[in-house]
């Protein structure tokens, strides 16, 4: 707990409050990035007020032009490029495993199936899945082998799951044998 009477914004960044009161009644109204390090303060919509006097105008969008606009074209442009060139090998004389820490694999799966490791791997090897028994997530051309789900039907960081590829199940006949 924080007693204050009143605490800048640039004083309260880096923390949370159950209940924040933003007063724009008084002075300057603060810049964009001013305004949501205020209002980022709050834990829930519910904790924050806002007090505003007749003169605020709620900020405009920012410009093409703004250093905002060009960093989110930028992240868009950029594509992950893993450093693990090797894994990519296409006359691999071994089983490639892939072990991966996901962070829930129904909203990355989409990343993975189209990754370059990944389509030349063997074996997958997914931790903190935070899948529950209702999910059935397909890997095309992988069979699952195995998994280990989130107890009850609330998603949390828990969980694996092991797929195989159909040409390694082919060729050892089973999974079992592995």
């Amino acid at each position: 707990m924080v007693l204050a009477e009143a605490l800048t914004i640039h004083k309260s960044q880096g923390a949370t409050y159950q209940n924040v009161v933003l007063d724009l009644s008084k002075g300057p109204l603060p810049t964009r990035s001013s305004l949501y390090v205020a209002c980022s303060r709050a834990t829930s919509a519910d904790g924050l007020f806002i007090i505003k006097n007749d003169a605020f105008k709620p900020t405009l969008p920012p410009k093409p032009t703004e250093s905002i606009s060009l960093e989110l074209i930028r992240l868009e442009s950029v594509k992950l490029n893993p450093v693990f060139l090797h894994l990519q090998d296409l006359n691999k004389s071994r089983m490639q495993l892939i072990s991966h820490n996901v962070q829930s694999l129904a909203a990355h799966v989409n990343q993975i199936t189209t990754g370059n490791v990944y389509s030349r791997s063997d074996i997958f090897l997914f931790n903190e899945t935070w899948i529950t028994h209702n999910h059935d997530i397909q890997i095309p051309d992988f069979v699952e082998a195995g998994r280990v789900d989130v107890v009850g039907n609330n998603p949390k960081p828990f969980g694996s799951v092991c797929y195989i590829y159909n040409r390694v199940l082919k060729d050892i006949g089973s999974y079992d044998v592995i």
